[in-house]
């Protein structure tokens, strides 16, 4: 090999390992490899180990989710962690400004939001059914079921999650300027469940996280008990029952899959 196709192999390796990088750092196997493969002298060589390469990746390709299939219980958790992290910051830029103008990424925040639990569920139910033919991943039975656990409360929390802040934006977004007794009220009632939203916020979080929200859960009955009986307007009730609702499905989740504990 002459040194004009030594370096023209060299830098060409060198391109490839850029593009083909591993945590950002260039893939220095590639430049080795190419370097072993096109400086054999040997006719023929290096075009059969391409050609060998690429039947390898072609049959990585095709075969590869079939014979190893990506982690179900792996997709699904990190899908809920983004329905979660979404929810999470919706919720407490609304408990920050409670009866006030909604946010301009209110409608951003929320396209798609209350839609993922519903497909969550519809893939969890998809994954169970395919994990029964799968050896690879037949154990990981168990945590599928402890994900799915956190799904179904995503589901059961979702549709009053919706109306709940439905209201709030619909309360935030009153006219500023010379608001009747009956919009100011519905503002100040949405204002005065800043502290109930937000404890609700911890306790739904925590549980979708996987971990025990017995602490937040009572946290937040104490608050709306409070409410309870300062507060008695129409919107301030509706508010605090979609809260209470919430609250009831987070009991029913923790006596469900944290009993004893």
């Amino acid at each position: 090999m002459s040194m004009f196709s030594l370096a023209l192999v060299v830098s060409a390796g060198y391109l490839a390992s850029l593009l083909l990088r591993i945590d950002g750092v260039p893939s220095q196997q590639v430049l080795v490899s190419a370097v072993l493969v096109f400086g054999v002298p040997v006719s023929g060589y290096p075009e059969q180990r391409v050609l060998e390469n690429l039947v390898g990746i072609a049959v990585v390709i095709l075969l590869g989710p079939l014979l190893w299939p990506p982690d179900p219980c792996r997709l699904l958790s990190g899908r809920l962690d983004v329905y979660r992290d979404r929810l999470d910051h919706l919720l407490k830029e609304l408990g920050r400004r409670p009866g006030r103008a909604p946010l301009r990424q209110g409608a951003g925040q929320t396209e798609g939001l209350w839609q993922q639990p519903h497909d969550l569920g519809r893939d969890l139910e998809r994954a169970r059914q395919a994990l029964r033919w799968s050896v690879t991943h037949r154990r990981s039975a168990a945590a599928l079921d402890e994900v799915g656990h956190r799904i179904h409360l995503a589901e059961r929390t979702a549709a009053p999650l919706h109306c709940l802040t439905a209201q709030l934006h619909t309360a935030g977004g009153l006219p500023a300027a010379g608001p009747s007794d009956a919009h100011a009220s519905d503002a100040n009632a949405s204002a005065g469940h800043g502290p109930l939203l937000d404890a609700v916020r911890h306790a739904l979080v925590r549980a979708l996280d996987g971990a025990d929200p017995a602490e937040p859960i009572a946290r937040a009955r104490a608050i709306g008990g409070q409410d309870g009986l300062a507060r008695s307007g129409r919107h301030d009730s509706l508010l605090r029952g979609i809260l209470l609702l919430v609250l009831d499905r987070l009991d029913d989740y923790r006596e469900a899959h944290f009993t004893g504990q």
